[in-house]
């Protein structure tokens, strides 16, 4: 789900001392959302960064690192805030429908 206002920077360009910034090249690394992930009003996403699955990215966050699966993240620039499931849940297990003690 993506609010309004969302940015999303699929390239970037570089900054070298020794170039005019007309001559600077571009390069792009991509931007790559996970599934059933919540991006709030007026985030604003830079090249490189994967958001995890089941994450949730605050209103107004600026993402510049990568947001690991199941967090919530916020802020400029963008931290984890909480992850969503607690941390002795194993995700894979979770998802089967198993818990860790039954393998």
């Amino acid at each position: 789900m993506i609010a309004n206002n969302v940015s999303i920077f699929g390239f970037n360009h570089g900054t070298k001392p020794t170039e005019t910034m007309k001559s600077q090249p571009c390069f792009a690394r991509g931007v790559v959302v996970g599934d059933d992930c919540w991006i709030g009003a007026n985030v604003s996403i830079v090249d490189g960064v994967i958001i995890g699955d089941h994450s949730i990215v605050a209103a107004g966050a600026v993402v510049t690192t990568d947001v690991p699966p199941w967090s919530v993240v916020g802020g400029v620039p963008a931290r984890i805030i909480k992850r969503r499931l607690p941390e002795e849940v194993n995700v894979l297990d979770e998802m089967i429908g198993k818990t860790a003690s039954t393998g």
